[in-house]
């Protein structure tokens, strides 16, 4: 990433960008967190020409049940759940309910209300240029509600127990805050002294889904009196009560060359609850695991790289079990595209054809910066290397050096 301040006369000369193919934004320094599409540009193009909307105020006043709303959360994001799903909900708190959001741009927009106790709530509207709209009255709704008791398994009270509905999909937000979770379309409760819980405001699934079928999950758990595996929460359901029991945990080493993996992802085989933990000094930890077997894999933060074997692991009931990853030695492979078209480098087997349209199904993928693809973790022997408009190269890959080059083909 490279940036440029304006001058006066609105001019800018961005340096440092290897030959290539870019993407370039622009934005006001009072604009809200919104690029738009920008333009494609090649390293050395000169007199580039961006045009910026006028940016509006937004105004408004949430309601619940026809009373003001104190705590919510507003997103001005481009139309998409693909847009608003990943941006950050500005905060007010007002006991008239009323908000004003300045330097939103012009264009179609998603406006997204969140807040706790009620269900997000998506705008679809047009933003006029250089003028103030005034959204008026909007009447937000409770969304689903649901309340139970959470025991254990002799039918005793868990007090303090966490009980958690989340909406299972493309982007998570890990330890979210109250507007997150919102955003997100889940809820969170702790349950009093008898086991009790209620919660509100837990949302539909949007429709139509994105990549996958999209659904509410649930889950209950104590950090010290179990856990249940995670469940979906059907649109119908009001009432729900937990059982808890006993749990495990996971204790993990990695071994071998590291290189940029950050993480540790672990799913339950019979469950879509996916968690994410932190690799510290090659250790991991997971606790308060419903027993079951579970898939443990590893992964870097851009999601760029080699993939790694994942790990099968039993977990067991008041255990803790040991959780070893025995990484091979691996090259770094610099790939280079000569006439600068590359965006998104891919490996995949000999054979295979045509080449995914998703980076994350093949074995490897780098995103590029310019002209250049680095892919780490790479195991020696034979790849093709492919762009996603399906120009395909073969590769092979030596034991070591342990950075190694190849030269892209030119069309």
């Amino acid at each position: 990433f490279r940036r440029a301040i304006t001058n006066g006369a609105g001019r800018f000369d961005v340096r440092g960008a290897p030959p290539g193919r870019y993407r370039l934004f622009a934005r006001r320094r009072d604009q809200t967190d919104d690029d738009g599409d920008g333009v494609i540009v090649h390293s050395g193009d000169r007199d580039v020409k961006l045009v910026l909307p006028d940016i509006t105020t937004i105004t408004g006043r949430v309601l619940l049940e026809h009373k003001p709303v104190t705590y919510f959360g507003v997103v001005v994001s481009d139309r998409g759940e693909q847009h608003w799903r990943g941006a950050f909900p500005v905060a007010f708190r007002a006991a008239s309910g009323r908000f004003t959001q300045r330097g939103v741009p012009a264009g179609d927009r998603n406006i997204v209300i969140v807040g706790p106790g009620f269900a997000r709530h998506i705008l679809d509207v047009r933003i006029p240029e250089g003028k103030q709209l005034d959204l008026g009255d909007i009447e937000v709704e409770r969304g689903q509600v649901i309340s139970g008791r959470v025991t254990d398994a002799s039918g005793a009270p868990v007090a303090s127990a966490t009980v958690l509905v989340e909406q299972n999909a493309p982007i998570l937000v890990g330890d979210p805050d109250p507007l997150m979770r919102a955003l997100g379309g889940g809820a969170i409760a702790i349950t009093d002294a008898n086991g009790m819980y209620s919660m509100a405001g837990i949302a539909a699934p949007p429709e139509p889904p994105m990549e996958w079928r999209e659904f509410n999950q649930i889950s209950a758990r104590h950090p010290e009196r179990g856990t249940v595996p995670v469940r979906t929460l059907a649109p119908t359901e009001s009432n729900v009560d937990f059982v808890l029991a006993a749990s495990g945990g996971i204790d993990g080493v990695v071994e071998g060359p590291l290189g940029s993996l950050t993480y540790v992802v672990i799913q339950h085989d019979n469950s879509s609850d996916t968690k994410f933990g932190p690799l510290e000094n090659r250790k991991f930890r997971f606790d308060n695991l419903p027993a079951g077997n579970y898939t443990l894999a590893l992964a870097r933060s851009n999601g760029d790289g080699f993939k790694v074997a994942p790990l099968s692991v039993t977990v067991v009931a008041n255990q803790r079990i040991t959780a070893v990853f025995k990484l091979p030695p691996s090259v770094t492979l610099a790939i280079h595209v000569p006439d600068g078209t590359c965006e998104i480098m891919m490996l995949v087997p000999p054979g295979t054809s045509p080449p995914p349209t998703e980076p994350r199904s093949a074995s490897g993928f780098a995103h590029c910066a310019g002209a250049d693809a680095i892919i780490e973790g790479v195991l020696p022997g034979s790849y093709r290397a492919c762009l996603p408009s399906g120009r395909c190269a073969p590769v092979t890959v030596a034991p070591s050096p342990a950075r190694q080059t190849f030269e892209f083909p030119a069309k």
